[in-house]
């Protein structure tokens, strides 16, 4: 399989400077392309495909990939936990909401012209599944009200929290 030999790399090839995710030598940014550049490019974007497809897959067993991806904190392994999280919304919605509100650092995971775009597609596909029970019962005051993830649009801020992701549930039959 090809992810443990990208993951190997980008542990390897990692900038030690930069705080988490941390980026690397080989994968230093990310360029929304329908055209990979290069064998690097070619063999990543292969991959998230790959695990978005088998994402979508109730049958697949995924426990161990999610959790070799949890336990890093490069900009590579962040981006294919995203991807396996947006394409299994409905399968990974309390963990990946555990996930962004636990290490808001993983809200950082986007391309050069959108830093939290592939974040912010998970955010949409896991909300509506969350389940009612975990939102309630993780609601504590250290983590569901702390502000993950603040942004300007319009000229207004918007700031994402815990409840924001889940407590609209609430609102379901």
């Amino acid at each position: 399989m090809v992810l443990p030999v990208i993951l190997e790399i980008s542990d390897w090839a990692t900038k030690t400077s930069y705080e988490r995710p941390r980026k690397d030598h080989v994968w230093p940014m990310f360029i929304r392309s329908e055209h990979p550049q290069g064998a690097g490019d070619a063999s990543l974007t292969g991959l998230r495909d790959a695990l978005a497809a088998v994402a979508r897959n109730a049958s697949v067993d995924l426990a161990d990939i999610c959790a070799r991806l949890r336990s890093r904190d490069t900009y590579v392994a962040n981006l294919l936990l995203m991807t396996l999280y947006e394409s299994g919304g409905d399968r990974f919605a309390d963990e990946a909401a555990a996930a962004l509100v636990q290490e808001p650092w993983r809200f950082r995971c986007g391309w050069s012209d959108s830093e939290y775009w592939v974040a912010r597609q998970t955010v949409s596909s896991i909300v509506q599944f969350c389940s009612i029970e975990n939102a309630k019962d993780s609601k504590q005051p250290s983590c569901s009200s702390r502000p993950i993830l603040k942004s300007r649009a319009s000229g207004s801020e918007r700031v994402v929290t815990h409840d924001s992701i889940c407590s609209p549930l609430s609102q379901r039959s």
